[in-house]
């Protein structure tokens, strides 16, 4: 009888090799970007209004939260401005003078004198040069200073959120519309690793975590929450191109995870940090983790890939096809139930060793006057039998 440590060692090969032939039939995505769908990195909604992240609500977990604002008209200008600028419901369009301006009568009434001096045009209407109206610059420079761009500096990241919740109600909906089967999962990822490599160009965090979009029906705000489900270690497109230390980091995540007594959080380094630092050491040569050399803090940008791996502690909520991994989950769970077994049943026995090479001796029984194996009386009736094995 083999003892234990074989009858390990024999089925994680065998669990290994399922999880490689489920890896094969799939090319990896190296990008968030070619999946073609929502994509939001935290350079991008940093100090939004109405924005906060990693908060509870009535016990639970919210890794964002945007309230719905809505946007604020841009201020009128002077009546005597009207007429030179074309104003915009746009705060990233300032307004500019026009060079020259056509009024009518009733446009002309309440300007300054030089205004009159004009003779008007055959249909009553008169034109004016800029260079021939200073007040209309000194006009402009006091209605900039004063109204426009003070409206424009609340309202840019007002718009910018705004355009976010707009995006992912959208997103909401249609994951709604399209019901528990929805083909588009959202996920948080965490730890952006980019690289150039030499077949492939990588922009895709190390590790997702499947969240949940929900909208508050007395706020409308929008939560993201994480979902009951464990985090993914994207290792894939690293075993793809045939890095060797990627078997050292998915069995350091599996066993982090495991003792992990909170769960994964974007907002808690000490959560992911470790799974990340272990990346940078065994993945590539010359990589980097990413706070170790930025020179400030507080940028959260990810910076471009270049020919050394590069791992970030900055995170990117975005939408994807619904990853079909399950086999892969369910062997890394049966991977780490082998390693921690004392024993095991028959069937696993089985599985990692083949069936058994000898059989134990079966007498042989007589029922209803026939010889025959594998058939024994049942108890109280010599005539009956009852089957003990096939």
């Amino acid at each position: 009888m083999p003892d234990l440590a074989t009858t390990k060692a024999h089925l994680q090969a065998v669990l290994r090799y399922l999880a490689e032939v489920e890896r094969l039939r799939r090319r990896p995505t190296f990008r968030i970007a070619d999946h073609k769908r929502l994509a939001i990195y935290e350079a991008e909604v940093t100090g939004l209004p109405g924005l906060a992240l990693d908060v509870v609500e009535e016990e639970t977990e919210v890794w964002l939260r945007l309230q719905r604002l809505h946007p604020q008209p841009v201020p009128p200008p002077p009546p005597l401005l009207r007429p030179w600028i074309d104003l915009k419901d746009d705060p990233g369009a300032r307004p500019v003078l026009h060079q020259e301006v056509t009024l009518r009568p009733q446009e002309f009434q309440d300007l300054p004198a030089v205004a009159h001096r004009k003779p008007p045009g055959p249909d009553g209407t008169i034109t004016l040069r800029l260079d021939e109206c200073g007040y209309v610059e000194t006009a402009l420079d006091g209605y900039l200073r004063e109204a426009w761009d003070p409206w424009a500096a609340e309202e840019l990241p007002r718009r910018r959120a705004i355009r976010l919740y707009d995006r992912l109600f959208a997103l909401h909906q249609s994951i709604e519309t399209e019901g528990a089967g929805a083909p588009t999962e959202v996920v948080w990822g965490v730890g952006m690793a980019v690289w150039r490599q030499d077949r492939e160009a990588i922009s895709y965090p190390l590790l997702t975590q499947r969240v949940e979009l929900a909208v508050d029906d007395a706020t409308l705000a929008m939560a993201v929450r994480p979902a009951q489900r464990e985090p993914v270690v994207e290792l894939d497109l690293y075993r793809y191109l045939e890095i060797p230390g990627v078997r050292i980091v998915e069995e350091f995540a599996n066993r982090f995870f495991a003792g992990l007594e909170e769960a994964l959080s974007p907002f808690h380094r000490e959560t992911f940090e470790p799974i990340v630092q272990t990346a940078v050491a065994n993945l590539h040569r010359g990589a980097r983790y990413w706070p170790h050399e930025r020179m400030d803090p507080g940028d959260r940008t990810v910076p471009p890939g270049g020919g050394d791996l590069v791992i970030t502690d900055t995170w990117v909520l975005f939408a994807r096809e619904r990853t079909t991994n399950v086999l892969a989950q369910d062997v890394q769970r049966l991977q780490l139930a082998v390693e921690d077994a004392d024993q095991f049943s028959g069937p696993a026995r089985t599985i990692a060793l083949g069936p058994p090479t000898e059989h134990p001796e079966r007498r042989p029984v007589r029922v209803r006057g026939i010889e025959c194996f594998g058939f024994e009386p049942a108890p109280g009736d010599s005539q009956e039998g009852e089957l003990l094995d096939l």
